[in-house]
């Protein structure tokens, strides 16, 4: 958890002050915590109010057994994979 909380840490600006955001999380073949328990986890490093419903920000947190991937995104990017690149 310690990893994923230092990656939002790095992102978390690109939700400027006064926009409204929310998380989601997708996992695949990771097991160590639930959905709910990354989300509390996370979702307490950043101020800005929440809004599940029509967010200006989308903070997408991806697990692929113990690959994670964090990404800010507006309501109408894509995540895609193809884009992605192993540092």
């Amino acid at each position: 958890m310690g990893s994923m909380k230092t990656a939002v840490k790095k992102v978390k600006d690109k939700i400027k002050r006064g926009e409204q955001w929310r998380m989601t999380v997708e996992k695949r073949r990771y097991t160590l915590y639930h959905r709910i328990d990354i989300i509390k986890e996370l979702a307490e490093l950043i101020v800005e109010k929440v809004n599940l419903k029509n967010p200006d920000k989308i903070l997408r947190i991806d697990i692929v057994g113990k690959y994670t991937g964090v990404s800010v995104l507006s309501p109408n990017e894509i995540f895609s994979t193809t884009k992605l690149a192993l540092f």
